[in-house]
């Protein structure tokens, strides 16, 4: 029997081979320590591998943008672009199909029973190119908290039951998804669509598989103790909230920047300022967990909590929770500050040195002068909220 693969139904990456992998496969089969060293070797291997078909189908699609031949005519571009992403999917499959007989063949026959598990965790992958809220592996956020052996212990009959309940899910969505095409080809109109049975069968895998995925959450919250109750449910905002700036630490605010890089501060100042935004991240964070167990009863009464306008006024009320906070959290900074550092923290300036520097910045050369981005540019440090640590 070949051996199963899932390249065509997940994003290209080098991702697919790595330490998440390594763990999965070491704790589903039980590895002893050299086994678990020549997995190391096989997927470390394999990882430049994916990442240079990654570079590939990207220079190939901005080779084939850039070309004046095509310009604008999708329709001319499609066929070269489908011979190019068939050509990549191809090799990604059979890298993958390698690697995981390599794999399989360091086990014993005792440990087969552990490679169906590393199996599921492999179709798993499926949802994860998918966005949205089946973009959620709880055994992954479980992982990232570091539960105790004993924890682990604890919480593993959920978790089996979870992994074998999602990937009967799994095994129903990837058809449909197929449907679709190939991974690097689903988003740019290569596909046919859905029939209307279909389509109401993807919305309701779609909304079984959020549910499981709370539930499953929920269930193992309740068996933590405090500590990694909070960061489980951390884990969660990370993941599925992931692309909400309101959701942003207020220690990637270029405001928290500009004061901490004054530098007159004391290191009593400075701890302060941390101290300050690491609380005033932490009173945000407890609301957003509030706000979202209420997410998750409707999304278990079978409710889009999306749905309606209430995306938009969960926004505005996530909105005003971290504007109120805010607010605080700079009264509370400038308040640390003399008189002379808050004229700094006003300026981005605090001697004429700094004056001089910001002078001779030209426009058009490496200095790149661009409209003193240093006071305003949000994106340079972005933080997730979840993730925030002091440094």
């Amino acid at each position: 029997m070949a051996q199963e693969t899932v390249s065509r139904d997940v994003w290209l990456g080098s991702q697919n081979f790595g330490v998440e992998a390594l763990e999965e496969q070491a704790r589903a089969a039980k590895l002893s320590t050299d086994q678990r060293e020549a997995a190391h070797d096989l997927l470390r291997s394999a990882l430049p591998l994916a990442r240079s078909l990654v570079v590939q189908w990207t220079r190939g699609y901005s080779e084939l943008s850039l070309d004046p031949k095509y310009g604008d005519d999708w329709d001319s571009m499609r066929p070269k672009y489908a011979e190019l992403s068939k050509r990549i999917v191809e090799d990604a499959v059979k890298l993958e199909a390698d690697v995981m007989h390599n794999l399989k063949s360091l086990l014993n026959e005792d440990q087969l029973e552990g490679w169906a598990a590393f199996e599921r965790h492999r179709r798993r992958l499926v949802l994860r190119s998918e966005g949205g809220r089946t973009d959620v592996d709880v055994f992954g956020m479980v992982r990232a908290i570091k539960p105790t052996p004993a924890e682990w212990e604890l919480i593993s009959p959920v978790l089996d039951s979870y992994e074998r309940a999602l990937d009967s899910m799994v095994q129903e969505y990837r058809p449909l998804l197929r449907r679709q095409g190939d991974a690097p080809s689903r988003w740019y109109n290569d596909f046919d669509m859905m029939t209307p049975e279909e389509q109401k069968q993807f919305v309701d895998l779609t909304r079984r598989i959020s549910q499981l995925h709370v539930r499953t959450a929920r269930q193992i919250a309740e068996q933590l103790p405090d500590d990694k109750r909070l960061a489980l449910q951390k884990q969660r905002l990370f993941a599925e909230e992931r692309d909400n700036e309101q959701f942003e630490s207020f220690r990637g605010l270029p405001h928290i920047r500009s004061a901490l890089g004054i530098r007159s501060l004391s290191a009593e100042q400075k701890q302060l300022i941390k101290q300050l935004t690491r609380d005033a991240d932490e009173t945000l964070l407890r609301a957003l967990i509030t706000q979202k167990n209420e997410s998750d009863l409707k999304i278990l009464a079978g409710e889009d909590p999306d749905h309606g306008g209430a995306d938009s006024g969960r926004l505005a009320e996530s909105r005003k929770l971290r504007f109120d906070v805010y607010q605080t959290l700079m009264q509370d900074v400038l308040a640390v500050l003399s008189p002379e550092q808050k004229r700094a923290f006003e300026t981005g300036i605090e001697d004429a040195a700094d004056v001089e520097r910001l002078f001779s910045c030209r426009r058009y050369a490496a200095d790149r002068w661009s409209l003193d981005r240093d006071l305003w540019d949000n994106d340079a440090d972005r933080v997730p909220l979840a993730t925030a640590e002091e440094e």
